[in-house]
């Protein structure tokens, strides 16, 4: 849709919305409307700002980045701004943060940034912080009840192995995937 046609919607339903104003049901409606969306841009803004408290990027990795991204700049653009608006956590985004700074310190890639800022989008922040339990605590403490961890193999995170002795007869010891890894090491 372009900006004109935007602005032409924009300005009819401000009209009509000036009109109705005046009906006391509509009125309230509408301020509630202005409530949410002024809400959504608040939240929204202090996502953004978790997100960027991580990144610093030197003038090496900017210049990394920009010839990582050159032929789809737009598109990839639009990928983070999705993910970080479908954020339900400040906690989520200085995650995704510190992901977006692996990609400018060509500690990852591209793609493997967008799979784990996916997945971090989608896990709960409980079961994401007993994946970093799992990380500190190696491979024969492991922190994570059932629920977390039947969750975490879920997303892929973490792989069930048969490598090392079991110490309790329901929790095989674990393997982190690559992105399992990846977002461990971000948390």
């Amino acid at each position: 849709m372009s900006d004109t046609v935007k602005t032409e919607i924009t300005n009819f339903a401000g009209i009509v919305g000036d009109c109705l104003i005046g009906v006391p049901a509509v009125g309230a409606v509408v301020a509630m409307g202005r409530m949410y969306v002024a809400w959504n841009e608040q939240i929204f803004i202090s996502k953004i700002h978790a997100f960027l408290k991580e990144v610093k990027p030197d003038s090496e990795t900017t210049e990394r980045f920009k010839l990582a991204i050159a032929d789809d700049k737009d598109k990839f653009f639009i990928k983070l701004w999705t993910i970080l608006d479908k954020l339900d956590d400040d906690e989520k985004a200085t995650i995704t943060g510190k992901l977006f700074m692996k990609v400018l310190l060509g500690k990852c890639s591209i793609e493997d940034f967008l799979e784990a800022a996916d997945v971090v989008q989608k896990v709960y922040i409980g079961h994401l912080k007993s994946l970093k339990r799992e990380r500190l605590l190696g491979d024969n403490k492991r922190a994570s009840n059932q629920s977390h961890r039947f969750q975490l193999i879920r997303y892929g995170l973490i792989i069930e192995s048969e490598k090392a002795p079991q110490s309790d007869i329901h929790i095989k010891p674990a393997d982190f995937s690559a992105i399992g890894k990846l977002i461990s090491e971000s948390i």
